[in-house]
């Protein structure tokens, strides 16, 4: 049996080359290896009515931009086990002053920037928590450093499902509860040390709740239009261009926990429930195009 169904094109723009991993190297320190695959990216327009009848919305508008399905392709890559911690965010500044505090630039954030550290840094209590209070600018800029890059927003949804598709979130089917996820439900005021939860099928910890990820693409309000990965905004001092994020966050209902679920967040806009991870692969190139066409797909099964 054969149904219509978006079909990936890639065209790779230079955007400044990332530090090439070897086929068949080990997995950096701290990162994972997800296998690349084909799978069905965003959702299927039919299943809408069940979402919302299952998480009690009223908006459909909500829930579009996870539209329209499409088949697509990712490469094999690398991806950090955890988000980057106040620890690991602290080494970054240390090595790069120009990112401290005191001396971000004042026209690439909102006033808001790194906010809840001391001038001496993050409080001890605060090291094993993923680092919040950032921008994309420095998103960037710290997996820059390691030689790595932010995450595509295909990239993120295929290894949050962990390989298997059936899965509505990265622990599976069941509702968010407080000993697999940090959201709304777990009456949090702040995200939990990293790693407080077990890690999905393929070992990464945190792919929803705790806090929402920033992620390399500009953001689309559907996928009918093309995505523009790890491209800094048109104007790059804009403060209201806004970028995919994904995940969730301490504060996010069960909505927002799904594999699918879409959102965005203005680039230079630092805020208390935003952080991030770092992805790597064999690519030299940061920058992908994803365009999309109707093509006839088999459906797997008997017809």
């Amino acid at each position: 049996m054969l149904r219509p169904i978006l079909l990936l094109l890639i065209l790779v723009v230079g955007c400044g080359p990332a530090a090439e991993i070897p086929a068949g190297a080990e997995a950096p320190d701290g990162t994972v290896r997800v296998p690349g695959g084909r799978f069905l990216m965003g959702t299927d327009s039919t299943d809408l009515p069940q979402i919302m009848e299952r998480f009690g919305i009223t908006r459909i508008e909500m829930l579009l931009p996870e539209l329209p399905q499409h088949l697509i392709e990712v490469d094999e890559f690398f991806l950090d086990q955890t988000d980057v911690t106040n620890a690991q965010f602290f080494q970054f500044v240390q090595s790069n002053p120009q990112w401290s505090r005191t001396a971000a630039d004042a026209a690439r954030h909102n006033g808001r920037y790194l906010e809840h550290w001391s001038p001496e840094g993050p409080r001890e209590t605060d090291l094993d928590r993923p680092v919040t209070y950032v921008t994309w600018y420095a998103a960037k800029g710290y997996c820059e450093w390691l030689g790595r890059r932010l995450p595509t927003e295909a990239e993120w949804e295929y290894a949050a499902g962990g390989g298997d598709p059936s899965r509505i979130f990265p622990w599976g089917t069941s509702p968010p509860s407080n000993d697999v996820v940090t959201w709304s439900g777990s009456g949090r005021e702040e995200p939990d040390p990293v790693a407080s939860h077990p890690p999905n099928a393929l070992a990464l910890y945190d792919m929803a709740g705790n806090v929402w990820k920033f992620l390399a693409d500009v953001w689309r309000d559907s996928y009918h239009e093309p995505q523009l990965s790890g491209l800094p905004p048109p104007d790059t001092r804009a403060v209201d261009t806004r970028y995919v994020v994904r995940g969730g966050s301490y504060g996010a209902s069960a909505v927002n926990m799904r594999i699918r679920y879409r959102d965005s967040h203005r680039a230079n806009d630092a805020r208390e429930m935003v952080g991030f991870r770092c992805a790597s692969s064999n690519s030299t190139e940061e920058a992908t195009v994803y365009a999309f066409e109707f093509r006839p797909v088999a459906e797997s099964g008997p017809a």
